[in-house]
């Protein structure tokens, strides 16, 4: 299991370098069942974002793509097709999926559920965030 937290696009010089190291691992994984996730700070253009930002972020959804062409899953999309929902929501309330698990080809088979949890905070049960402003993303497998 790898864990990611992807800087956002206002630090190009260690975003870029870092998804592409992913790509990379993604590329030469050669051992069993494995999953990768966390938060991408990317997403699908059109689909994982409410109002498209536009072309800028090219290498984000290229990501999300490469991971797909290299045979890693993306467990929301594997079992909920083009289904919209969203994982952060920005300051001016536009909500986008950026935290994303990718499961191998050995694993994803074994793909039961996925879902999105915002957890709850006892002394703010209204706020959207939750514990945090990132929804968790939650998985089955079989095992």
């Amino acid at each position: 299991m790898g864990l990611m937290h992807a800087p956002n696009f206002t630090s190009p010089e260690l975003k870029y370098p870092m998804l592409d190291a992913v790509l990379d691992l993604a590329t030469r994984w050669r051992f069993g069942p494995a999953v990768i996730g966390g938060d991408t700070n990317s997403g699908l253009r059109h689909l994982d974002e409410e109002k498209p930002l536009g072309p800028q972020f090219h290498r984000e959804y290229a990501f999300i793509d490469g991971m797909g062409e290299r045979g890693w899953a993306d467990a929301f999309r594997h079992l909920h097709g083009t289904r919209r929902e969203y994982t952060w929501y920005s300051h001016r309330n536009n909500g986008f999926r950026l935290d994303h698990v990718f499961l191998n080809r050995h694993l994803a088979p074994d793909l039961l559920a996925c879902r999105h949890d915002w957890g709850t905070n006892p002394a703010e049960p209204e706020r959207r965030e939750g514990l945090s402003d990132h929804a968790a993303v939650v998985l089955d497998l079989r095992i």
